[in-house]
């Protein structure tokens, strides 16, 4: 038969069990998305094979306290409405913890495409028209805790097509 001693000793380690479990529940908040910031230093630039390469950092803010993980990035580039380029790859890449990061990306985009761009942008402005767009769209995926986190992205830019 269990004496007073023993049943207090009982009860006392239940609720120690029940704190420390509560403790590590709490702990183990749901990981945040990051936040897309926008996209800057875009820069196209002539390659030899009839293409524009475009380069630009895609900017991300981590607000976890834990550090995250870069899979995947999917875009797509849009010049006026019109569909140019898409960038589709695979990372590996950890991300800071509670910070900013950039994720550079790279198009190539065929050299016709921007020649008629730049064609139909100078007698625009000639015109007193609206300079070119560039939209970018798609999706940023980081693992969260082990947990895949899907990063909307619509952004549009306006770009100086003219001085290439």
């Amino acid at each position: 038969m269990p004496t007073a001693y023993s049943m207090k000793q009982i009860s006392l380690n239940s609720i120690w069990l029940w704190v420390v479990l509560i403790l590590f529940i709490s702990a183990c908040s749901t990981p945040q998305p990051p936040e897309f910031k926008g996209i800057h230093d875009i820069v196209f630039s002539p390659t030899s094979n009839n293409m524009v390469k475009v380069q630009a950092q895609a900017r991300l803010f981590n607000p976890n306290k834990n550090k995250l993980v870069l899979n995947s990035v999917d875009l797509q580039m849009h010049l006026d409405q019109e569909p140019v380029a898409e960038l589709v790859k695979d990372y590996d890449l950890p991300i800071p913890p509670e910070g900013e990061f950039d994720i550079p990306i790279e198009l190539e985009v065929p050299m016709k495409m921007v020649q008629d761009k730049i064609f139909k942008g100078a007698l625009l402005n000639f015109m007193g028209g609206k300079p070119i767009q560039a939209q970018f769209t798609g999706d940023i995926k980081v693992k969260a805790s082990g947990i895949p986190v899907k990063v909307p992205v619509n952004i549009k830019k306006e770009i100086d097509l003219m001085n290439l």
